[in-house]
């Protein structure tokens, strides 16, 4: 009776592991599909996503608002590795950029307007296992100092700018996502405007966002490693 009694309290313990462990966050900040900021190599991506659609060498990287953060310009120079790949799962494209063979950033183009699987901004949290941090989008934008942004306000607006970006920081990585927060107006190159086709179009957005805090669509993502501030 003790013996079964044992088996039963192990078998409990395992159940309940495996299902904590279920509801654990898989998303990392440094990384995207079992790919890691400053460990994958050329040859891990194209294991995972497949062939790319082209492969460039001598490519300089276009960043999103934090090449501020990364003193030095290394990004600027003609030194990277560029992987391209068509409509990953999820995606409309993937741009994978390294230095020296080690996977140094991740650019995501996301599907928006009525694609199915257009991401949510509050989905971002989930997808990456962080806290985002609100920053509206003006032409000319540029962020303050680092050490300025990780002590500023992070609670979101009561309202939002029409472009946006969420930003989280780690040790090893920025994580920037853009987004579309721009009702349509109905505006037409040929004829009146069509503000009824205006009205139907944003209430289908409103009906297929899923709520939570941060409105509108994600339309791209970056992730990018710190030590290109060192090289």
């Amino acid at each position: 009776m003790r013996l079964l009694a044992c088996l039963y309290l192990l078998i409990l313990v395992v159940v309940c592991t495996t299902a904590a462990s279920a509801q654990q966050p898989t998303g990392r900040a440094d990384g995207w599909r079992g790919l890691v900021i400053d460990v994958s190599t050329a040859a891990d991506a194209i294991q995972l996503l497949g062939k790319p659609k082209s492969d460039k060498t001598g490519q300089s990287l276009q960043l999103i608002l934090v090449d501020k953060w990364l003193p030095g310009a290394k990004y600027n120079q003609k030194v990277f590795r560029r992987l391209t790949f068509k409509k990953p799962d999820g995606f409309d494209e993937a741009q994978l950029s390294f230095l020296d063979d080690k996977l140094v950033l991740i650019d995501l183009t996301a599907r928006t307007g009525d694609a199915p699987d257009w991401i949510d901004p509050d989905e971002l949290k989930e997808m990456f296992n962080a806290d985002f941090t609100y920053s509206e989008w003006h032409f000319g934008k540029k962020l303050p100092p680092l050490a300025e942004f990780e002590k500023s306000e992070s609670a979101p607006p009561k309202k939002f700018a029409e472009l946006y970006h969420l930003i989280t920081i780690t040790d090893q990585s920025f994580v920037i996502a853009g987004v579309d927060n721009i009702e349509a107006r109905g505006t037409s190159l040929f004829g009146p405007p069509c503000t009824g086709c205006a009205k139907s179009e944003n209430k289908k957005r409103k009906g297929r966002d899923a709520g939570g805090t941060f409105p509108g669509q994600v339309w791209g993502i970056q992730i990018v490693s710190r030590k290109l501030a060192n090289n």
